[in-house]
């Protein structure tokens, strides 16, 4: 009997270490598996601007990546080339202490792309104002972009932190009309969060800084051949030699086509239990111009809600999410006129005229189930509206009214070491334009609009297209990881060839989870 007590708790004790070995090991798989992305978006403060929802999580990750993508094909929007190379590197942590928990993130991109032109800005249609040349070229573009944010607990109660995120790029073409676009964009936000059991709410001011400057030159011989266009909104405008004073490129006194922006505004936040909400406004005040010439003031204002939630369950969640905002912005074009005086030449200004309004709304909901394991499950559906209202031309009043609506779907499955992800994204849209008169007056004719350019930009936005993608993710020891994926585009059905064929995107990663 005591032989056989010993035996059996000799074979006890090995069921047991076994047992917990492999619980062990099964729990360091799942920590493993929790990547820097999926650790990012399971707490639903990281997608506000509060900072001190860090510390409403603990656990610590750290990636980096080096990435290399070539994209191409016919179907493509007028601002897109032909086709880009790209090669980059991005890192990012979280990382949870005794007091205090950080995050940061780091990137660098470089691309090369081939017959390229249309809009000289590196973010088209983000200003009200922009400017748009026609021979196709090589086009540069280097972006840099940095985000770091800290949350120290003050005491049991409060929290206080603040978070910064940082992007430069250089967008070059080397052709003429050679233009090189200068980007800077800053945001700021200090924050302070009060959290007490399941409650927490959270206050953030938001200050944010963008600044673009477009210079061109012509080193050619054939002086004056190349023309520009300047959009002042629904692809109404002015077209001409580039260096006319009437597209302000080259224009005396001022250095290039500068435009700036500044941000200003608050965000709450509150969250009860597994529930989150976010509430933000924002003030801009933007211009385009420099000293005395300032040819364009741009006003607007913003206002966004967010509220998700998290459902629990054993070995994995289920978190639904949903989202709505609004914006208005109005450019008024200054009237100037140079006025010499004493052998001193200065800009008069005598008034302004709103010349262009845009309204912009966005929502969408989103439901996904995501394991201990890594795996998820992720689908969603959004609808946007744009309205927009061209008064360049008295007495003309031109306005547009477009609707897209899209859906996605996404999943993510482990076999041993392979990670194997599939998406789907379908959109179809729709447009209504209205032009009249305000008045019978007799005029000279309707303000000049690129029809060409207007018509292929509103066909993409609204036609009914899809894109597929697979990707396929080998993990090897220690946290490396080769990733290859395959993404086409095209439209579902083609009734015209003006957006033949697909677009097409092959991207190779290299990366490290630690």
């Amino acid at each position: 009997m005591i032989f056989m007590n010993a035996k059996n708790s000799l074979s006890m004790n090995r069921t047991l270490k076994t047992t917990v070995a492999a619980a062990l090991l099964f729990w360091s798989a799942g920590l493993f598996a929790q990547t820097f992305d999926i650790v990012e978006r399971r707490d639903f403060w990281n997608a506000g601007r509060n900072v001190n929802g860090l510390r409403t999580d603990s656990l610590t990750v750290s990636y980096a990546e080096l990435k290399a993508d070539y994209t191409s094909g016919k179907f493509r929007d007028v601002n897109d080339p032909k086709s880009v190379w790209s090669a980059g590197a991005e890192a990012g942590t979280i990382m949870h202490l005794k007091k205090f928990s950080m995050i940061g993130a780091f990137s660098f991109r470089n691309s090369e792309s081939r017959k390229a032109c249309g809009s000289m800005s590196a973010r088209p249609g983000y200003y009200p104002v922009d400017i748009y040349e026609f021979t196709p070229g090589r086009k540069t573009r280097q972006t840099y972009s940095f985000l770091g944010g800290i949350a120290v607990d003050l005491n049991d109660s409060w929290r206080l932190g603040g978070k910064i995120d940082f992007a430069a790029e250089n967008y070059t073409k080397r052709k003429d009309l050679r233009h090189t676009d200068y980007l800077l964009d800053m945001t700021v936000a200090p924050s302070v969060m009060w959290h007490r059991g399941d409650l927490a709410l959270g206050l953030s001011y938001v200050f944010s800084k963008n600044s673009e400057t477009i210079t061109a030159e012509e080193l050619g011989i054939s002086s004056g051949i190349y023309e520009a266009f300047i959009d002042k909104g629904m692809m109404y405008g002015v077209q001409n030699n580039w260096d006319n004073s009437s597209l302000h490129i080259k224009e005396s006194g001022v250095s290039g086509f500068p435009s700036r922006e500044l941000i200003n505004g608050g965000a709450m936040q509150l969250q009860w239990g597994n529930f989150y909400a976010d509430v933000e406004a924002l003030a801009s005040k933007g211009s385009t111009g420099e000293k005395q010439k300032m040819w364009y003031n741009f006003d607007g204002w913003s206002v966004g809600v967010k509220m998700d939630y998290r459902l629990p369950a054993s070995g994995h969640s289920h978190y639904f999410r949903g989202h709505y905002s609004f914006s208005s912005q109005d450019n008024d074009e200054s009237v100037l006129e140079d006025v010499t005086e004493n052998g001193v030449t200065i800009a008069h200004k005598y008034g302004s005229n709103t010349i262009f309004t845009r309204q912009n709304i966005a929502s969408g909901i989103e439901w996904e189930l995501l394991y201990e394991t890594g795996e998820y499950v992720n689908v969603g559906f959004g609808w946007t509206q744009g309205r927009e209202l061209s008064t360049m031309t008295y007495p003309f009043i031109n306005s547009c009214k477009t609707d897209v609506f899209n859906a996605y779907a996404l999943f993510l499955k482990k076999f041993g070491r392979f990670d194997w992800k599939v998406n789907a994204v379908a959109s179809k849209g729709w447009d209504h334009e209205t032009h009249r008169k305000s008045s019978d007056i007799e005029t000279k004719g309707e303000p000049f609009r690129l029809e060409e350019y207007e018509s292929l930009m509103t066909a993409y936005k609204i036609c009914a297209k899809a894109s597929v993608g697979m990707a396929l993710r080998y993990n090897f020891r220690n946290g490396i990881y080769l990733d290859v994926s395959y993404d086409i585009m095209g439209r579902i059905r083609r009734k015209t060839d003006v957006l033949g064929g697909f677009r097409h995107l092959e991207t190779l990663t290299i990366g490290y989870n630690f």
